[in-house]
């Protein structure tokens, strides 16, 4: 193996390991290839934690198999994290605060304000004030599409008020009109029935 050791307090070594395919090293020993931290390896692959780089252009690898050790973390001056992979494959964003702001979990599931998302999109508000999107199991609306609003626990539903000038509900891929309910409050279904004033139209 050529080489550089640097006689520190604390052994380093840069050089080419041989026995692993020439790839170029930095080590924390006083022998090349020995405790490597960096390994690069002769097709430019770099692996970080890993002395085989030859999954990817940059293979990066926590200490541990828990999910405490980060793989990745973006922080400013100050040391308040930003952006934060963990080895459990959860990707977490950090407010400037320190605090959690979204998580995109291994399973797929993103979550704003909340560490445990239980849909595939879910933000929480406040307490016990969660909204999400999933898809419904069971009877015979399984597996279609909805909007739910749900406490911390998921084990209670809660109001959910949605707001608009005019609110238009459509069908198909065409996205005709079904249903409408205009600025006065009238509902139009169909356009054909018309409901409002405490009175029911059929044109």
């Amino acid at each position: 193996d050529a080489g550089i050791y640097f006689n520190t307090s604390t052994d380093w070594t840069i050089g080419t390991d041989t026995s692993n395919s020439n790839a170029f090293t930095i080590g924390n020993s006083s022998s090349v290839g020995a405790s490597p931290k960096v390994t690069i390896a002769t097709g430019g692959n770099v692996g970080i934690g890993t002395s085989n780089p030859d999954t990817s252009r940059l293979l990066v690898r926590g200490s541990t198999n828990d999910g405490a050790s980060l793989i990745f973390q973006a922080a400013n001056l100050a040391g308040a994290s930003r952006y934060v992979v963990r080895p459990d494959g959860d990707n977490k964003w950090y407010k400037s605060d320190n605090s959690l702001s979204m998580i995109l979990t291994s399973t797929g599931n993103v979550g704003i304000g909340t560490t445990n998302p239980g849909a595939k999109f879910q933000v929480k508000t406040a307490t016990n004030q969660n909204i999400a999107f999933n898809l419904i199991s069971g009877g015979s609306l399984n597996g279609i599409q909805r909007i739910t609003a749900y406490n911390d626990a998921v084990s209670a539903s809660v109001p959910l008020g949605i707001s608009a000038l005019e609110m238009y509900f459509l069908s198909g891929s065409a996205n005709t009109e079904a249903m409408r309910i205009d600025s006065s409050g009238i509902v139009s279904i169909n356009n054909t029935v018309e409901i409002g004033a405490n009175a029911t139209f059929v044109n």
